[in-house]
């Protein structure tokens, strides 16, 4: 082969491998456009501004397509506005640029449950407990443990719970969920304990994630003492629950519970 036709040859082959591996040149100022597009996004969803957010990914995403992270932003918008296909499709291009982006993979079994596909969720979700550089598998085994209890199976739902916490003993949702299964069991008592932990683990982080979480506990520390015949105490569960959830979910059942029980 002349060194002429060698030589474009081998040009033409370093081209190819560039674009495939997704590493083809970019001009400067067009990465620095699409990083602060994506960095307005993450502003955007932080503050709560879903639409402005999603604007601000996609055109991150026309300037450079192949940044997971802000797949991953884009998604996590979607899923907040309740647009699931769109994020799973976003999810799902994140991992194919990233196979190891294991927040983007931990979201896609998010979503997943929010779709009620009990048994894709527990898959993308073990795929994580597999990863030994997963930094917080308690995660992904709450995940797993709230497929098995929308399932219907209620033991091993109980099974993930139970390790979730062993790894983890702050995490709140474990300690509710766990909870939950074991009133559905007829564990009523025990089903308090982890509600009381969960209280206790939530007041501690004062965050309105947290607040629902420890006003959810209440109410169903209170459902759990109206089983047991014991009124005054399911009251006083209710009335602070009514109170610290405000206008909440939580805080309008205990209101309404409250009611009742009066």
């Amino acid at each position: 082969m002349k060194l002429w036709v060698r030589l474009i040859f081998v040009y033409g082959l370093a081209c190819l491998a560039l674009v495939l591996g997704g590493c083809a040149t970019q001009d400067p100022k067009t990465m620095t456009r699409a990083d602060m597009q994506r960095r307005l996004g993450d502003i955007k969803l932080s503050k709560g501004q879903y639409e402005l957010a999603i604007r601000e990914y996609r055109h991150s995403i026309q300037l450079y397509a192949r940044d997971p992270d802000t797949h991953f932003g884009l998604a996590e918008a979607y899923r907040r506005k309740g647009l699931l296909d769109e994020a799973e499709a976003v999810l799902l291009e994140a991992l194919s640029l990233d196979p190891a982006h294991q927040e983007a993979r931990l979201n896609l079994g998010v979503v997943l449950l929010q779709k009620e596909r009990w048994s894709d969720a527990i898959a993308q979700n073990r795929i994580l407990l597999d990863d030994p550089t997963f930094p917080r598998p308690s995660r992904a085994l709450v995940n797993i443990g709230w497929a098995y209890y929308k399932s219907g199976d209620l033991q091993r739902a109980k099974s993930s719970f139970v390790e979730a916490l062993s790894g983890d003993s702050t995490n709140l949702e474990a300690h509710l969920d766990l909870g939950i299964v074991l009133y559905q069991l007829g564990e009523v008592v025990e089903a308090i304990r982890y509600f009381q932990r969960a209280v206790e683990v939530a007041e501690k982080r004062p965050v309105p994630a947290s607040v629902g979480i420890a006003a959810e506990s209440r109410f169903r520390m209170a459902q759990a003492h109206v089983k047991l015949g014991q009124l005054e105490r399911a009251i006083e569960h209710l009335r602070v629950a009514a109170e610290s959830g405000g206008n909440g979910e939580w805080g309008r059942k205990s209101k309404e519970y409250l009611q009742v029980l009066e």
